[in-house]
């Protein structure tokens, strides 16, 4: 049996560590390890971690955007947002519907890139 890969572990971290769900990430992980009789990450397997990562990629989390507006968002969506920046959150997760992909459309938008 393969274990853990450090960039599964990586993930696992950054997963569970967003500020809006972190309580109920720790009860999942520590619901999950003891649904399989182990004490900690590193004991996973490769499989056991994947299955881990999906668990923990079902919750949404709070995602503010530069507006200050806030949305619950999937958490792959938000790792997204925060490597590719705030304009792709904007054109693509902006929760203004009168946005709608048009960050030109929005005065936070504008007043900071101007």
């Amino acid at each position: 049996m393969r274990r853990i890969t450090e960039k599964q572990a990586n993930y696992i971290d950054i997963l569970s560590s967003y500020e809006s769900t972190k309580v109920e990430d720790k009860q999942d992980i520590s619901n999950f390890l003891g649904g399989l009789g182990k004490d900690d990450i590193s004991q996973l397997s490769i499989r056991e971690a994947s299955d881990l990562i999906q668990l923990l990629l079902l919750r949404p989390t709070e995602y503010t955007f530069l507006c200050g507006k806030k949305a619950e968002l999937h958490k792959q969506e938000v790792n997204s947002f925060n490597v590719l920046g705030e304009m792709e959150a904007c054109l693509h997760g902006c929760p203004d519907e009168n946005i709608q992909g048009d960050v030109n459309g929005c005065t936070e938008w504008k007043k900071r890139n101007d």
